[in-house]
């Protein structure tokens, strides 16, 4: 598959080395077929093993709360607390926070909203795609490439990422 752009969609890694926020991290570039769209993804290890699976924590706040996230686990894996876990930040390749907030808003929302309040309806609904992303395309792919453990994962969310979360359950 190819982009607008002429970029392929499937996922294009990229060097871990200068691109990634944090130690032990990893930023790609993901184009899902559900939403139409194109997702930057950054992977943080926390205490993966050669004898456990992580499980993976998916966020989709990850311009906010992916550095704080890895860093806890981290910290709770030195005891323990937590088994293994990848965590998967699902984010967009823009950085202003107007158009984050129009995304996360597209792809947070189950519902649309109530008649007379027109405003961004376009944008609204998209939570059964996001979701058929998470479950269809992104963990059949972090499952081959990282051994996730086969039906167990997590998401984290904050505010609309919450609702998402409420929505999965």
């Amino acid at each position: 598959h190819a982009d607008s752009g002429g970029r392929s969609s499937a996922v294009m890694p990229m060097s871990t080395s200068d691109m990634s926020p944090l130690p032990d991290t990893e930023v790609h570039f993901f184009r899902s077929d559900h939403v139409g769209d194109e997702f930057k993804i950054v992977v943080g290890h926390c205490g993966s093993s050669g004898f456990a699976s992580p499980v993976p924590l998916f966020m989709g706040d990850t311009w906010m709360h992916f550095g704080i996230a890895v860093e806890v686990v981290r910290l709770l894996r030195v005891t323990e607390v937590v088994p293994p876990l990848l965590v998967v930040g699902v984010g967009y390749r823009t950085t202003d926070l107007g158009e984050i907030f129009r995304l996360r808003h597209r792809d947070f929302t189950p519902t649309i909203a109530p008649s007379g309040s027109a405003a961004g309806m376009e944008m609204l609904n998209g939570a059964g795609r996001f979701l058929a992303f998470l479950t269809d395309e992104l963990k059949p792919w972090l499952r081959g490439r990282y051994s996730i453990a086969a039906d167990d994962s997590m998401f984290f969310g904050d505010s609309r990422g919450g609702l998402f979360a409420t929505y999965v359950l």
